[in-house]
């Protein structure tokens, strides 16, 4: 359309105006549009886009499945809570003045930058909890339910989908509502949601506070909340279970090298494996694997070419190292 529009109004063609190679992938918009899509146009949440005919067809036939009615009817009522500002806009305001002291606006100012600075470190700890939830499960299977540490063997507590599906939902509800809202709040900020952190989850100085809400506001069962316990605590103490989650996603979110990484080195392979999205890395890990493959193989080819009699032979037949001919030692070698 905007190329039309220059043809049009402007006699200009769009090449005189855009690079369309390196733009392909922009849309402009008018204002209207993204006035109704309700977006705030920071960038990543513009919700238009044009597919073509193969792209409309996938959407035409999807369905979104794997979502309880629980999270369904939170999203709706988000929905509905963010739509509900429409009409109050049409009002007319009066606005009541509060005097603010020195003191007050710097604690609201520091709340508000410290919980935007944790929103993106929060979205990363839904996807990392997630994560765990699905490499426990994989090692519950794997290990037949028993936990071998030392000399002992512990059982280990048994979670099905349905149990990850609703922890997952309420992790990000406790994220959106104690992290996302906090930048909003004025009394506590995100200091409500530190005793959710995943290193702090399992700290015994929030289990009383942390059972509580999850038991009341959340309406978790008890025998869930056990649950969470136990398998935060089981990742800390596995081989850094739960650190190699969350190294797992600075490396490949943040390109953050973890400094050390024994943990990530241990699980990384069953992360790919057995995690959603471990899974979307899937090929380049194939790619990582072939290539360290080929270089074993290449160092051990070498070590035996340098420790074989054929290199020995050719050396004392030929003269001098500096005239030997390797094209010989290769094809001799592989002879």
């Amino acid at each position: 359309m905007f190329e039309l529009y220059l043809k049009l109004y402007k006699g200009l063609n769009i090449d005189q105006v855009l690079d369309t190679y390196y733009n392909r992938d922009i849309m402009l918009s008018n204002y209207e549009i993204c006035r109704q899509s309700r977006s705030d146009n920071d960038g990543d949440l513009l919700p238009g886009f044009v597919l073509d005919y193969q792209g409309q067809q996938v959407l035409k036939d999807f369905k979104l499945t794997g979502i309880t009615k629980a999270e369904q009817d939170w999203y709706d009522e988000y929905k509905a809570s963010e739509m509900s500002s429409d009409s109050e806009l049409h009002q007319d305001h009066k606005f009541k003045l509060y005097f603010v002291t020195n003191e007050e606006y710097n604690k609201y100012i520091q709340n508000a930058v410290v919980c935007k600075g944790l929103t993106g470190n929060a979205t990363l700890g839904i996807w990392t909890f997630s994560t765990l939830l699905n490499l426990y499960k994989a090692y519950w299977e794997t290990n037949k339910g028993l936990y071998v540490k030392k000399d002992r063997k512990i059982p280990l507590v048994q979670i099905t989908n349905p149990e990850i599906a609703r922890l997952e939902f309420e992790f990000i509800r406790l994220t959106q509502e104690l992290v996302i809202n906090g930048i909003k709040h004025v009394q506590n900020g995100s200091a409500d949601f530190a005793p959710y952190a995943l290193n702090n989850i399992g700290d015994k100085k929030y289990e009383k506070l942390v059972r509580h809400q999850l038991l009341t506001k959340y309406g978790l069962p008890s025998q869930l909340i056990d649950k969470l316990f136990f398998i935060i605590r089981f990742a800390q103490d596995n081989k850094d279970m739960l650190k190699a989650c969350q190294n797992f996603f600075s490396l490949y979110n943040k390109g953050r090298f973890p400094v050390d990484s024994t943990a990530l080195d241990h699980w990384s392979n069953d992360i790919v494996e057995h995690t959603h999205f471990g899974s979307q890395l899937k090929e380049l890990f194939e790619i990582k694997q072939q290539f360290e493959n080929t270089m074993i193989d290449e160092e051990q080819f070498l070590s035996e070419l340098l420790n074989s009699d054929t290199l020995s032979g050719l050396a004392s037949s030929e003269g001098t190292g500096s005239n030997l001919d390797f094209s010989k030692v290769v094809v001799n070698y592989q002879l």
